[in-house]
């Protein structure tokens, strides 16, 4: 029994020596060299994919085109139903709904 005792005692005193010890030793170790370090690459670059579209947005000279006759209606259906928007917002009448579920109510008003 005694020698039981002695042993866990011996157990109890260097244990705190050990852990001690396996903390300082990380400090102890030095970091390398920054020459030795391996030159960091540059990450690849992913190039920007070109926007595709059915119809080109500009003509040869680099102006603008005009904006068809679908499109001048579908502007103004935006703002109409816009301002329509703003002033029920502003009146509190929207109540829980977003505006994109408004515009599709107001674009099929506006149908």
């Amino acid at each position: 029994m005694m020698l039981r005792s002695l042993g866990v005692a011996a157990a109890l005193i260097a244990a705190p020596a050990v852990a001690q010890a396996q903390t300082a030793a990380p400090a102890a170790r030095s970091a390398p060299p920054a020459a030795a370090a391996p030159a960091a690459s540059p990450a690849p670059t992913a190039k920007p994919k070109a926007k595709r579209s059915a119809v080109p947005t500009a003509t040869a000279d680099g102006a603008k085109r005009e904006r068809s006759p679908a499109q001048l209606a579908n502007d103004q259906k935006m703002r109409e139903c816009g301002a329509e928007w703003r002033a029920a917002k502003a009146a509190g009448k929207t109540g829980s709904q977003k505006w994109n579920q408004f515009l599709s109510e107001c674009r099929k008003r506006k149908a």
